[in-house]
C-alpha cells in the first residue's frame, strides 16, 4: 500500500516536471504555431537540457529506494529466518529435553524395582518364624521414630549388616548403592523439570524408610536422609 502511494507521488512530480518546462515556454514565447526547423532545434535543446537532468535525478531517487525496500525485506526475511530457527531449536531442545527425562524416568523406575526386590529379601534366620524381611527391619526403624523402642531382630540386624563378608552385609551394600543412585538421579530429574516433582516426591516417599534404614546402620549421611524427607 505504501509503496503504491510513492508511485502515484513520483508520477505526479514527474508529471508536473514534464509541464513545468512547457507552461514557461508558452508564456514566455507565447504559442503561435511555429514552422522554422532551427526553432524546433532550440525548443528541443532546451527542454531536453532542462528535463534531463531533472529525470536522472528522480531516477537515482527511485534507484535509492528500490535498494531501501531491498533492504528492508532483506533485514524482515533474516528475522523470520531468525525466528524460524529458534523456533526449531526451541523444539530441538525440547525434544531433548523430553527424551532425557523420559531416559532418567525409565532409570529410576529400574531402580525402584531393585529395592523393591531388596526390601523382600529375608534376613532371618532359615525356617525362623516369623520370617522377617529388609522391609520389616525398615519399618522398625518408622516405629522407632515415633518413640517405639527398637526390637531385637533390628538390633541384630545392624550388628550383621556392618559385619563384612555375611549375607545381609551384602544385601545391605546393595541398598545402599541403589538408594544413593536413586538419590543421583531423582535431584537430576528435580534440576531439568519442575513439571516431574509429583513423581520425585512419589519415589521419595516410598523409599523414606529404606533411607532411615540405611542411615541408622551409618550407610548414608545425614545430606541425603534430609533429601527423602524433605517435601
Amino acid at each position: 500500500m505504501r509503496e503504491n502511494r510513492v508511485l502515484i507521488v513520483v508520477a505526479i512530480v514527474a508529471a508536473v516536471i514534464l509541464l513545468v518546462p512547457i507552461v514557461g515556454y508558452v508564456l514566455m514565447y507565447g504559442s503561435s504555431p511555429v514552422y522554422s526547423h532551427e526553432k524546433w532545434a532550440q525548443f528541443g535543446d532546451f527542454f531536453g537540457g532542462l528535463l534531463n537532468p531533472l529525470y536522472a535525478f528522480l531516477a537515482f531517487l527511485a534507484l535509492l529506494y528500490t535498494i531501501n525496500i531491498q533492504r528492508t525485506e532483506l533485514k524482515q526475511a533474516r528475522a523470520e529466518f531468525r525466528r524460524s530457527a529458534d523456533a526449531a531449536q526451541q523444539q530441538i531442545d525440547h525434544l531433548k529435553l523430553s527424551a532425557k527425562q523420559e531416559d532418567l524416568i525409565r532409570i529410576i523406575q529400574l531402580i525402584d524395582q531393585e529395592i523393591g526386590q531388596l526390601r523382600q529379601t529375608l534376613v532371618s534366620e532359615p525356617g525362623t518364624q516369623p520370617e522377617i524381611t529388609i522391609d520389616h527391619i525398615a519399618h522398625e526403624v518408622y516405629r522407632q521414630s515415633n518413640g517405639q523402642l527398637p526390637t531385637g531382630a533390628f538390633a541384630k540386624f545392624l550388628n550383621v549388616a556392618q559385619t563384612p563378608g555375611t549375607v545381609v552385609e551384602a544385601l545391605y551394600t546393595q541398598l545402599t548403592t541403589a538408594i544413593l543412585e536413586l538419590s543421583s538421579y531423582l535431584q537430576e530429574l528435580e534440576g531439568i523439570s519442575y513439571s516431574q516433582g509429583s513423581v520425585v516426591q512419589y519415589f521419595k516417599r516410598k523409599n523414606e524408610r529404606v533411607v532411615g534404614l540405611i542411615r541408622s546402620a551409618g550407610g548414608v549421611d545425614q545430606q541425603v536422609l534430609s533429601y527423602f524427607q524433605a517435601r
